[in-house]
């Protein structure tokens, strides 16, 4: 699959405990490492993000739980960068915060959400 489109591809499965990363094609991580995400449940991916709560949490597995095949949905992600960079990615145990204000570049993110 990842040869056929220039995309990021993440392939969730749900079991027991919530929705887990199962398999992956990344082409253009922002701010994460596949490595680090790859086989453990969205809330544990999420961990670094601050206001991914319980709270979160339990909405985004009712979206995901609410996903029909031939219906797909979307939504996006907004990043303030430094540099025009795509394959940006960065491990869990580097320094994070807010970006520096002469970050003027604004990365735009879809993610398509698609039930198989």
């Amino acid at each position: 699959m990842g040869r056929l489109v220039q995309e990021d591809i993440c392939l969730l499965t749900r079991d027991a405990d919530g929705w887990n990363l199962s398999a992956a094609v990344l082409c253009f991580p922002a701010g994460w490492t596949l490595a680090e995400k790859l086989g453990h449940h969205m809330t544990r991916i999420h961990a670094p993000v601050p206001h991914y709560d319980a709270d979160l949490a339990k909405r985004v597995d009712r979206v995901l739980d609410g996903l029909k095949p031939g219906m797909p949905v979307w939504r996006a992600n907004l990043h303030r960068n430094l540099d025009t960079v795509l394959f940006a990615p960065k491990r869990e145990a580097d320094p994070k915060g807010p970006p520096p204000p002469d970050a003027r570049y604004l990365r735009s993110e879809r993610q398509c959400l698609v039930k198989l």
